[in-house]
């Protein structure tokens, strides 16, 4: 998948968001909300696959598949997310029919949001020991430290961790924007130091999983007491 497939996705998932919320209509706000679960289902469960093929002999075309699914799904919501932002901060009456939807359906999204993101951190985590090599010489070309290379695999290990579990989920979230943000600014980094190419198609990923990041931040804040632990 090419990075301007992924944008034209997340401007697609803004426009559909942006026009579903404001003509208010319930069957296409259930339609949007079923859809985007959909979406974080498919790729959780891609996800999941990707994990359990690990240790078997890479095959490129089922990873460009199962990591495409994650893109598709990040994106979209991605554009999802800025499109209900931009309505609550310009039109903020006209999200009352969506939110009482969306709410309806909160506590299911919460955890489904929480299993999506965790699985792409175990993978990532996970990935980086049986690629350890391959991932290392980027984390050399950019200028860190094998150690702090061990030191970032724990950190996204942990914060998957982390994120399943009710007591440790806000600071889990919190640690792995913190871990996004540091993966955009060392591609920017790489572009203007050591002249690496397109940083901005590289930082997708770290920029679409900042918006479920902020999503599961912003359920957690909004009422503990509706979202039980996740056993």
């Amino acid at each position: 998948m090419t990075d301007l497939q992924a944008y034209l996705i997340a401007l697609t998932g803004f426009i559909i968001a942006i026009i579903i919320i404001l003509i208010a209509n319930v069957k296409a706000c259930i339609w949007l909300i079923r859809f985007v679960i959909t979406l974080f289902l498919i790729q959780t469960g891609f996800y999941g696959i990707r994990i359990l093929s690990l240790p078997f002999p890479r095959n490129a075309t089922l990873a460009h598949i199962l990591h495409s699914g994650y893109i598709i799904s990040y994106s979209f919501y991605a554009g999802c997310f800025i499109g209900y932002v931009v309505i609550g901060f310009f039109f903020k009456q006209k999200q009352k029919t969506f939110d009482s939807l969306l709410f309806q359906n909160a506590p299911f999204l919460y955890k489904l949001i929480r299993f999506s993101v965790a699985s792409v951190f175990f993978y990532s985590s996970i990935g980086s020991f049986f690629f350890y090599t391959r991932y290392m010489q980027f984390f050399t070309i950019s200028g860190y430290s094998e150690p702090f290379y061990i030191f970032i695999i724990a950190i996204e290990l942990l914060g998957g961790i982390g994120l399943l579990f009710r007591k440790t989920v806000l600071y889990a979230a919190l640690l792995l924007m913190c871990d996004m943000i540091g993966a955009i600014y060392t591609h920017y980094h790489n572009y203007f130091t050591k002249h690496l190419p397109d940083p901005l198609g590289n930082s997708i990923p770290s920029l679409i999983t900042q918006t479920v990041l902020i999503t599961i931040i912003i359920f957690t804040l909004n009422d503990s007491k509706k979202y039980p632990d996740v056993k």
